[in-house]
Parts: C-alpha cells; sequence; structure tokens
C-alpha cells in the first residue's frame, strides 16, 4: 500500500514489438526512449545531444512527463547497433528506476506509475 505521501507519476506509454516506449525531454529535445530493466546506465544515442560520434558522460536535464531531474548522468554514445529497428532515440535503464520506491506498469491503461 503506497504510504500517506508517496508521490506518484503516471507517465503514458506505448510498445513497439513488445517493447515499452516512453516520451521524454533530454535538455529540452523531444525523445523516445525504451524502458529497458536490464540496462545498468540510462543512455541516449550521441545524435541527442553531441555533434561528432563520441562517447561520453554527460549530465543533462532529463523529464519524462511531469517529473523532472537535473544534472542527471547518462552515457551518450553510438545506439544504432542496439536499436537496430526500434523507433527509439535512447534507454531508460536502472538508474532511473531505482530512484523510486516502486514503479508499476499497467498494460491495461497504458501507463507506468512511478512512485516516490
Amino acid at each position: 500500500m503506497p504510504g500517506i505521501h508517496a508521490q506518484t507519476s503516471r507517465v503514458p506509454f506505448h510498445t513497439v514489438n513488445s517493447m515499452i516506449l516512453l516520451d521524454a525531454e533530454v535538455n529540452g529535445k523531444a525523445v523516445t526512449l525504451v524502458l529497458d530493466t536490464g540496462a545498468v546506465q540510462t543512455q541516449v544515442d550521441w545524435k541527442v545531444v553531441m555533434r561528432s560520434e563520441d562517447f561520453a558522460v554527460l549530465y543533462v536535464e532529463l523529464r519524462i512527463h511531469d517529473y523532472r531531474k537535473s544534472d542527471y548522468r547518462i552515457l551518450a554514445t553510438d545506439l544504432r547497433l542496439i536499436l537496430k529497428g526500434i523507433p527509439a532515440d535512447g534507454i531508460l535503464g536502472e538508474d532511473w528506476l531505482r530512484s523510486f520506491r516502486a514503479v508499476r506498469i499497467d498494460y491495461k491503461a497504458n501507463v507506468i506509475e512511478f512512485e516516490k
């Protein structure tokens, strides 16, 4: 049972090939992220945040629906092979999920609840 003071964000999602996709923003730029509970680190394709095809750890503003984190650590790298055929710009990893008390997926309503 959620705590009395729990704050829950209900975030809509859509699916492609059984993958959960979330609309988000990285530094104000619209992106689509694949929810991946097996990924340790949130990653975005280098094209989203950089001008050259480099590997970098960056601190960005990440917004998903009504929840925003400033100075959020992400990995910017070439994700073409990983995301091949998936209409996404990055991967939302376990590091994001661990910042919440609970994460619930409601497939019937197509929402994910992130509870603080």
